[in-house]
């Protein structure tokens, strides 16, 4: 979108109406099917240009002053970073390390305890009828439970 002065004219002006930016002082017309964006005062459109300039630079130091006209902005951007840094973040649950091998078991050796099966031994540890664990992909029976 070209940026013009206010005194330029091009193609009629099909509409017209005021950016919110800088407190009126731009204007943004429609020439030829095209936006176009009007300085109605010179400076803000330096104080833009300022804004411009230092959103594009290539190193931002820390603790540098914003332009005048940028302050809301970087305000507002403050205020967001310092409620998301309030905000509890949800901590994830992690996964114990392996159980003591003293207390549990393996499938096997739980079927030879109890004299059933292994399948019957991993169905009720499926349902939650015998104190059971999975833990990489394998049963793990708790013996004091037996």
């Amino acid at each position: 979108m070209p940026i013009m002065r206010r005194g330029d004219r091009g193609a009629s002006d099909v509409s017209r109406f005021h950016v919110n930016a800088a407190a009126g002082s731009f204007l943004v017309e429609w020439r030829a099917g095209r936006p176009v964006l009007v300085a109605t005062d010179p400076d803000a459109l330096l104080e833009l240009a300022a804004i411009v300039d230092q959103a594009n630079a290539v190193r931002v130091y820390r603790r540098q002053l914003p332009a005048p006209s940028a302050v809301p902005f970087v305000d507002s951007a403050r205020r967001v970073a310092l409620l998301s840094s309030m905000v509890a973040e949800k901590q994830p649950e992690l996964e114990k390390d392996e159980p003591a091998a003293g207390r549990w078991i393996s499938v096997r050796q739980a079927a030879t305890l109890l004299g059933i099966s292994d399948q019957a031994i991993t169905k009720r540890a499926r349902a939650q009828t015998l104190p059971a664990r999975k833990f990489s992909g394998r049963w793990l029976i708790d013996s004091k439970g037996i």
